[in-house]
């Protein structure tokens, strides 16, 4: 018997000869390596029994599939970025959110619930951020939400979003995130500044009215 891909041999014939066991067992194992499959697309097996007398049979069943060995990136719309307002300037208050939506070439899971710590950074230091979105959809958002006690520049780590991007996002077919633009380096999300985080309240040192010291 010999396996067949898209009607054709494979570049090393994959081929067994049939013995007592695979006739009691039903069926006969082959080994197929990703690099058997050749390129991406629409891919069909077939089997062919030959008998010792070098008749061919009918060829079997034409299981279909595609080969996706394609890594999910990011798409053409670049990273953007939404804040929310609590009072005074979006973003740089307790309470406000700073918000970063990714879009993808296509749909990904992964990645749709869960919390990031080294992403967002204020004044240097880590924060924590939730993840979001739905699987199966090009979409995820990962949100800050400004803490109390947190003050400094807010920024975005480029090299740590990229790490979180290839351990946690896959496509249907199970291939990891990859990013090769720009030689793998994700561009700098923050060139315009996000928010100087101030939670600190503003407190009365001293003031000066006639006769009296306060």
């Amino acid at each position: 018997v010999e396996l067949r891909l898209d009607g054709q041999p494979f570049a090393a014939p994959k081929q067994v000869t049939l013995g007592a066991s695979h006739i009691a067992s039903g069926f006969v194992d082959f080994t197929v390596a990703a690099a058997d499959l050749g390129t991406d697309g629409e891919k069909s097996l077939t089997a062919l029994i030959t008998d010792v007398a070098g008749n061919v049979g009918a060829a079997g069943a034409l299981p279909v599939f595609v080969l996706d060995t394609t890594p999910p990136t990011l798409g053409a719309t670049a990273p953007s970025g939404t804040m929310s307002t609590v009072s005074g300037t979006a973003g740089n208050s307790a309470g406000e959110t700073i918000a970063l939506t990714l879009t993808f070439d296509g749909p990904v899971n992964g990645l749709t619930s869960g919390s990031n710590s080294s992403i967002f950074t204020v004044g240097g230091s880590g924060v924590s951020a939730v993840w979001g979105g739905t699987a199966g959809t090009h979409t995820r958002t990962l949100a800050y939400t400004v803490q109390a006690g947190q003050n400094g520049q807010a920024a975005i780590d480029e090299a740590a979003l990229k790490a979180a991007l290839v351990a946690g996002i896959t496509d249907a077919a199970g291939n990891a995130f990859a990013y090769t633009l720009f030689d793998g380096s994700i561009p700098n999300i923050d060139s315009v500044a996000l928010p100087v985080i101030d939670t600190a309240a503003p407190t009365l040192s001293a003031a000066t009215i006639p006769g009296v010291v306060v």
